[in-house]
């Protein structure tokens, strides 16, 4: 089984075929919003008592083939409106289907569930409202928002899974690295990144303006970098009532960040730093431990093509403030890293800050 995720993909376990790079046959996506569903099962599953039975078919004859000729162009629409093709995904989708097992025969069993492989298309499911909910206005704070996700994961993502992430959280947490990051009364940092439509944005010009706010996320693939970002882009009318700017700063290339953009409509720059440049200038950067590449590479977290460099380096999530210093300088005035990249501060936060700071 072969499962796409567009455009934020869980934390889960799922076999697939892709390759970590992408092949010179690549279509990239058009610069519109994504559609629904956000995930597109390219072969179906069959069961393993199906499999034992040898049931098969093709893709116009099979009375369990999910896929007719007219299925496959409609599929070939869908990817093409959001996600990224290669020659592998075009012969894929050409081959014939995999015959379904009858209603109420497809099922994951518990030594699927437990090992985080072939998690199966009745899981996928239950994870969809999750994910739709992404391209809605979100009313409740950041903290039950995240409390509600943490339920499901702990709920549906398998247990070995789930204990590679902890592991990962953990290991940063020993290694200080929050500590080490860019910490209150220290100087802002200068950088120049291009923003979602390619448009230069430079440090110097942004705190100019007044007070900046600053907040790096992983990436369109984490639903919580995405639910941050909305909650954020919620947060911009009355950041301007403070006379406060907002820019994000990810890992991910200009055109990923111009599907997020454009998905979560986005009032603010998202900037692309390419290479990590000034994620390693914020003391916010780490690599990827090879056990947990393992498990982004089952569910589809392609880094080197989201973020177009082979590093596998991401920042750990980060809120800062920027305003002028007593000696008319930019510096920092707020300051907040963890290395649990399931715990940011709510907006609410940063702007009673604001209410309560001028500069």
């Amino acid at each position: 089984m072969v499962v796409t995720f567009l455009p934020s993909t869980l934390e889960i376990g799922v076999e697939h075929e892709r390759t970590a790079t992408p092949s010179t046959c690549t279509v990239q996506a058009p610069h519109r919003a994504m559609p629904q569903p956000y995930f597109v099962p390219v072969r179906p599953m069959v069961s393993r008592s199906t499999q034992s039975r040898g049931v098969s078919g093709d893709t116009s004859t099979s009375r369990g083939s999910r896929f007719t000729t007219k299925r496959v162009v409609a599929m070939r629409k869908f990817l093409r409106s959001g996600a990224v093709l290669d020659n592998r995904d075009e012969r894929r989708l050409a081959q014939p289907a995999t015959a379904m097992p009858a209603r109420g025969r497809q099922s994951v069993t518990g030594d699927t569930m437990q090992n985080g492989v072939g998690s199966g298309h009745a899981l996928i499911m239950k994870w969809r409202s999750l994910e739709e909910s992404a391209l809605q206005t979100e009313t409740r704070s950041l903290r039950a928002i995240y409390a509600e996700r943490k339920e499901l994961i702990a709920k549906y993502v398998p247990t070995g899974i789930q204990t590679v992430h902890a592991r990962a959280v953990e290991e940063l947490k020993q290694s200080d690295i929050a500590s080490r990051a860019l910490q209150a009364g220290a100087d802002a940092p200068e950088f120049e990144l291009p923003d979602q439509n390619g448009k230069l944005v430079r440090s110097a010009d942004l705190h100019a303006r007044g007070r900046v706010v600053i907040f790096f996320v992983r990436g369109r693939w984490c639903p919580f970098c995405v639910a941050q970002t909305q909650a954020m882009n919620a947060s911009v009318p009355k950041l301007t009532e403070l006379k406060a700017s907002l820019v994000a700063i990810s890992p991910q290339t200009v055109h990923q960040s111009y599907l997020m953009a454009d998905q979560h409509h986005l009032q603010f720059p998202l900037l692309s730093d390419a290479e990590n440049h000034v994620a390693r200038q914020f003391g916010l950067l780490y690599r990827v431990p090879e056990y947990q590449q393992d498990v982004y590479r089952r569910v589809f977290v392609n880094l080197p093509f989201l973020n177009g460099d082979e590093s596998w380096e991401l920042p750990i999530p980060a809120v800062y403030i920027f305003g002028q210093s007593g000696s008319g300088t930019a510096s920092v005035l707020y300051a907040r890293a963890d290395p649990d990249y399931m715990e940011r501060p709510e907006p609410s936060e940063i702007l009673d800050f604001l209410s309560k700071t001028s500069c």
